[in-house]
């Protein structure tokens, strides 16, 4: 009987260590694609969130900067309210449709301000305004509106038409079927006596005084804005990852309506010849370690600066002309 023996062919040292090098090299290929995809990707993230923080952030100002100083037909500079607002001045008077304030320049009311950087304050009317429903008698005797409103005692107010204004604070309000009337006697007011006696043309406005700024969070840094509209103040986070704010400030010299130079807050002698703001925001990442060396980058005054990490920063500029200051 013939037997056969079969033989079992395996693999052999070589060919194995062969096979291992090559699993390495594509495992490694593998490994460095994987991790230059994620990197990828991390920073593609924190640049699309970091430029949405900034594109909201100077949509958010750039509406209201253009709002300052509106009371609806009566926005120019020829009829800016009248404060009749007794007391101390503050947040709660008209004082004008805009003011900056530098980084060395304290606000009281801006208690968590990052110091060195600037801050803007404007007022306007809230944009739901309420027409009377009927003429003053004379200029002290109470106004009447043609629709239930959220006004309340305590609230400071705009009455305007197209030739006049005054701010003042509401003493009572009262509401009867779809009509309010409002009192503005001398308890809160230096006078009772408004501008004029205002006719169905005037319309009333709730005073916004509104401030843009930095603050700090801890490691964050915010634009914030704060509103005291009538009398509820309220803050709220506009955008993360902003670092600093410098503002210069559009001067009309010629009465045409039109900037002719941009100075700083402490520049500006006369506010209500400013037409327009030139804002510089710097703006940075939220994640660290984005980059593989600490970036350079150009701070608002031009001045080329190294980052003490390795976040994405960079500058944003923009200018935004008063709507109500300019043809």
């Amino acid at each position: 009987m013939i037997s056969h023996r079969i033989r079992n062919h395996g693999f052999t040292l070589v060919e194995l260590m062969v096979a291992m090098v090559v699993g390495l090299l594509i495992s490694g290929v593998a490994i460095a694609v994987f991790a230059m995809t994620k990197n990828t990707s991390r920073i593609g993230d924190a640049l699309s969130r970091y430029q949405e923080g900034f594109r909201f952030g100077t949509q958010v100002m750039s509406r209201d900067i253009r709002m300052a100083g509106y009371f609806g037909c009566n926005s120019t500079l020829n009829h800016q309210p009248a404060d009749l607002i007794s007391g101390t001045v503050d947040d709660t008077h008209y004082t004008g449709a805009i003011k900056g304030y530098g980084g060395t320049e304290s606000i009281a009311t801006l208690t968590n301000r990052v110091s060195g950087t600037d801050a803007l304050r404007i007022q306007f009317g809230n944009a739901e305004s309420h027409r009377l429903s009927e003429a003053m008698t004379d200029k002290s005797s109470e106004v009447k509106l043609n629709k239930t409103s959220d006004f309340k005692a305590g609230d400071s107010v705009v009455i305007a038409d197209c030739s006049a204004a005054s701010s003042f604070k509401l003493t009572s309000v009262e509401t009867a079927g779809s009509v309010t009337t409002l009192e503005h006697t001398t308890a809160s007011n230096s006078s009772a006596e408004l501008a004029k006696k205002f006719d169905t043309s005037a319309e009333v406005y709730a005073l916004e005084t509104t401030y843009f700024y930095v603050a700090q969070n801890g490691e964050r840094h915010l634009l914030m804005r704060k509103i005291l509209r009538g009398s509820t103040m309220t803050e709220e986070e506009i955008a993360d990852g902003i670092m600093d704010l410098k503002l210069l400030y559009g001067i009309d010299t010629d009465s045409d309506t039109q900037p002719n130079k941009y100075v700083k807050s402490t520049d500006v002698t006369n506010w209500n010849t400013v037409s327009a703001v030139r804002l510089c925001m710097i703006s940075r990442s939220e994640n660290d370690n984005l980059s593989s060396k600490a970036q350079k980058y150009y701070d608002c005054s031009g001045t080329q600066v190294t980052a003490s990490d390795r976040r994405l920063y960079a500058p944003v500029f923009l200018t935004i002309s008063l709507r109500n200051r300019t043809n």
